[in-house]
């Protein structure tokens, strides 16, 4: 048992006929269970009957939990998963006494994340709403299809079928006391301190919620058979199949069950009729209502198919991605791993944005897994190995060059061959001289076609390299008075 003040601070999120139920933010946990946030539910001053105190409801109802944790665990873990089941009683630290109890706080899969409902409980009656209720009431139900409606009320009746099967009664079933997650569909029930066993000693009041009284308990008839039971049980689970496989007008306090006509077959429909029917004996168990939900739901919930998947590149380049192709039905989301930690995957996609092959990260070599999900399952399989490689660092030292050894050359010396010298003609020098004595007259404007014949008639001569030619240049330089004709030095 805890006191209130260990419980430390405490946040209100919801008021009931009964009490008041806070989130505790203090810290404190209850010994021996799983660590998990939880709430505070404080009894209502003058709730409850002299018959059946409120305490002593909370006690029965953890004597009951804990008898399943040592014969039916199974069953244990099922009411911890539908149910806020009572964890612990708190102690007032004045008076002593029984104040209240702890629970599970819902988790955020029950409540709104996104919109003006953000961090409210997504509570039971949101699934009797329209379209245009709940986008005034700002909030998003577009994805709740025909299929998740079934499959929480299939939920619902087995949760109910299992009190049932314990001999305990829900009793106070309505949309106020059920929420409700997506993604995947999942349902939970608060409230469950009004549960009991069946044959407990009826409470001076149950609990009844508006339009959800079954007829035994009205009128003169309600003043004998005020208990409720496994039958007042199974009437509220069929007023909640009508309301919510069927949204809309009316859906609030209706119970014909001809609104379901196109949802559920023949069978379904007479099943459900019996259900709320104003004679209890004439009800179905809530086992026959979940055996008949399964079947018709369990062909809609199917979990994603992989056709093929393969590694387009098993053989990875250190820091590079491998490639992974596949074809997958009915995916929403797909997972891949590496290696045999399947905890952490390296790459997450939408299936929608990868219909085809995606990149995956590779940091070393080992198996790969495909994981396709969707909110009614998850397939996984191995499509094969990856191996990761690396190219061994190269690098080349130029301090120095490396010298040929090439054989077949021979020595060589690096000195060049003796060349025979030209000996010094007479005209070499007579050229040299006239190279010099030319020069100032080199830039000309132009050259006509009698300067080029007389250039040709030089080379001519040059060529020749007779005794004449150069008699006739010197002749002719001197009359130029380019050099002196007596000059006989070349």
């Amino acid at each position: 048992m805890a006191t209130k003040s260990e419980l430390g601070m405490l946040a209100p999120i919801g008021r009931g006929g009964f009490g008041t139920v806070y989130e505790v933010l203090g810290g404190y946990q209850v010994r021996g269970e799983a660590r998990t946030p939880l709430a505070y539910k404080e009894f209502k001053p003058g709730a409850g009957s002299a018959v059946v105190p409120p305490a002593d409801a909370v006690r029965n109802a953890l004597e009951f939990r804990a008898n399943l944790n040592r014969t039916n665990p199974r069953a244990r873990d099922d009411l911890d998963k539908f149910f806020a089941w009572p964890w612990e009683i708190v102690m007032s630290d004045v008076t002593g006494e029984a104040c209240g109890f702890l629970m599970p706080l819902a988790g955020r899969q029950f409540r709104w994340d996104g919109g003006s409902q953000t961090g409210k409980l997504r509570g039971m009656e949101w699934l009797i709403t329209t379209e245009t209720q709940w986008q005034a009431a700002g909030a998003d139900l577009s994805a709740v299809t025909e299929t998740d409606r079934l499959f929480l009320m299939c939920q619902l009746a087995y949760a109910i079928a299992l009190l049932h099967g314990q001999d305990w009664v829900f009793r106070d079933l309505s949309f106020k006391n059920a929420a409700f997650g997506l993604d995947p569909p999942e349902l939970k029930l608060f409230d469950c301190d009004d549960a009991s066993r069946s044959y407990a000693q009826a409470p001076d009041h149950q609990p009844h919620t508006f339009a959800w009284k079954p007829p035994e308990c009205t009128g003169d008839l309600g003043k004998s058979r005020r208990l409720q039971s496994n039958e007042t049980d199974v009437y509220k689970l069929g007023l909640a199949i009508v309301r919510c496989l069927r949204p809309g007008s009316g859906a609030a306090s209706t119970s014909d069950v001809r609104r379901l006509d196109g949802i559920l077959d023949a069978a379904g429909i007479e099943l459900v009729s019996r259900a709320v029917s104003v004679h209890p004996e004439e009800r179905p168990s809530a086992r026959d209502l979940f055996f008949y939900l399964k079947k018709l739901v369990d062909p809609r919930m199917v979990p994603p198919h992989v056709e093929t998947a393969e590694i387009i590149t098993p053989l990875v380049l250190s820091g590079a991605d491998a490639t992974v192709s596949w074809h997958i039905e009915r995916a929403d989301t797909i997972s891949l791993f590496l290696g045999d930690d399947l905890r952490q995957p390296v790459a997450t996609v939408a299936a929608a944005d990868h219909p085809d092959l995606c990149a995956v990260p590779v940091d070393h070599s080992g198996q790969i897994t495909i994981e396709a999900a969707n909110q009614y399952g998850v397939t996984r399989l191995v499509i094969g190995d990856v191996s990761l490689y690396e190219i061994p660092p190269f690098s080349v030292s130029l301090d120095e060059l490396p010298m040929p050894n090439i054989p077949a050359l021979g020595a060589f010396s690096a000195t060049p061959p003796d060349v025979p010298r030209v000996p010094d003609h007479e005209f070499g020098r007579f050229l040299r001289q006239l190279n010099v004595n030319w020069a100032p007259l080199q830039p000309r404007p132009r050259v006509d076609h009698v300067a080029a014949e007389t250039a040709q008639y030089l080379i001519d001569l040059i060529c020749a390299e007779s005794e004449e030619a150069l008699a006739a240049l010197r002749a002719g330089l001197a009359g130029a008075g380019q050099i002196d004709a007596g000059d006989d030095h070349g």
